[in-house]
């Protein structure tokens, strides 16, 4: 983001709201009153939508969402296509021999991400003519905070008990945790049981570059979010639709992923 907007002769200012919405509707607020000419957010996803951002859209004030968008408003936004990235993480999986197959999120509230991506795996099971099993959509359970507490995670018994041969985790440092539990349950990864996470764990520890993931080209999001937002900025005072992109991903293969048990 910083790169594509340095380029046009532009600032920007970093404010983090760690997915509180008082917090957000605070930053936005700020921000307007320091002069800022645009804003990108990468918006907290709660029931209730922030009204300073449907003051913003009521306004005309330029913006532009990342990675989420709000069911039912009209905004400018960008976000990878997560249906796409399960379906893909499915169909691998399924290629290998896998029936069994769990989809984990640890979000503290049901995203519009995370459903999408819910909704993925339900099409890609469907399209296989397979049974789907609501036990194995795992979203209901908080994150793990320290790795020696894992045995009484309800996460650990589902691995333990070997209820799946494979997960996909919408997060990876989820991946990692499962990664952990099954290896800390006595299982090998991947001739036990396979692992397949959104975004390439790597960030978080380096050793985990061994992860089959989903790649959502988070780099090219922010340079088109950049680019993007100054089209809007440029073209505030005219009447045009809003803009939609999604980024189609791809899967990574590594060494989470063999063929089923």
């Amino acid at each position: 983001i910083e790169q594509s907007l340095n380029q046009e002769g532009y600032r920007s200012m970093i404010m983090l709201t760690h997915g509180n919405i008082e917090k957000e509707k605070d930053a936005i607020r700020e921000l307007k009153a320091l002069g800022t000419e645009g804003l990108l957010i990468f918006p907290v996803d709660e029931g209730n939508y922030n009204e300073e951002i449907l003051g913003m859209k009521l306004s005309g004030f330029p913006f532009l969402l990342i990675d989420r968008y709000l069911p039912g408003v009209e905004t400018h936004y960008i976000a990878a296509d997560g249906r796409l990235g399960v379906r893909l993480a499915v169909e691998h999986l399924w290629e290998l021999g896998h029936r069994d197959i769990a989809i984990c999120s640890d979000s503290p509230l049901q995203t519009v991400t995370v459903q999408e991506r819910i909704d993925g795996y339900i099409e890609a099971l469907k399209d296989k003519e397979a049974l789907i099993n609501p036990a194995h959509m795992i979203t209901d359970f908080k994150p793990l905070s320290v790795l020696k507490d894992a045995e009484a995670h309800p996460l650990y018994r589902y691995i333990s008990n070997k209820m799946v041969t494979a997960y996909i985790s919408l997060n990876g440092r989820l991946g990692v945790q499962i990664y952990q539990m099954a290896k800390q349950a006595g299982l090998r990864i991947p001739e036990d049981v396979s692992i397949v996470s959104f975004d390439d764990p790597t960030s978080i520890v380096e050793e985990f570059s061994i992860f089959t993931h989903v790649k959502q080209f988070e780099r090219e999001m922010g340079i088109r979010a950049g680019n993007q937002l100054l089209e809007v900025i440029r073209n505030s005072r005219e009447i045009t639709g809003f803009s939609k992109i999604l980024i189609e991903p791809e899967l990574v293969v590594r060494q989470t992923t063999g063929s089923c048990p």
